[in-house]
């Protein structure tokens, strides 16, 4: 039992690291290889909202992120259903759903990044990762 329960806590501090470390590298990467930051911004955003996944909608300062996605996509639907083309003549309504799925990875970016950014020495090396992966850019 006690084996069992110490694989767990190893597996979960284990997937904590990767998702740490790919954030990182991911940030390091964000200004000059952009693919290649996404891939790794994505796997520690899919392994913060796995291992946090009671936690992550539940924060009240986060809750206003959550309410405007809500109105993004009752907007989206809204102007699906009745649309108005005196606006625009040649608008195509793809173009809202292009919008919306442009807006809501940030939205869920933003609050599994809070998951790597919780103490001041993450912080910092957050600071450091991204000023080192700014340097090619200059």
């Amino acid at each position: 039992m006690y084996l069992r329960e110490l694989k767990k806590n190893y597996l979960n501090l284990n997937l904590l690291l990767i998702g740490q470390y790919s954030f990182y590298i991911g940030i390091f990467f964000l200004c000059s290889a952009l693919p290649i930051a996404a891939i790794f911004l994505l796997l520690s955003t899919f392994i913060a909202i796995f291992k946090f996944k009671r936690e992550f909608f539940y924060d009240k300062f986060n809750n206003i992120f959550l309410l405007i996605s809500v109105l993004l996509i009752a907007s989206t639907v809204y102007k699906s259903i009745f649309p108005d083309f005196n606006d625009l003549e040649n608008y195509e309504l793809i173009n809202n759903w292009v919008s919306l799925i442009n807006w809501l990875p940030f939205f869920v970016f933003f609050r599994a990044s809070q998951f790597y950014l919780k103490k001041s020495d993450q912080r910092d090396k957050f600071i450091k990762v991204l000023i080192a992966g700014s340097f090619p850019l200059f």
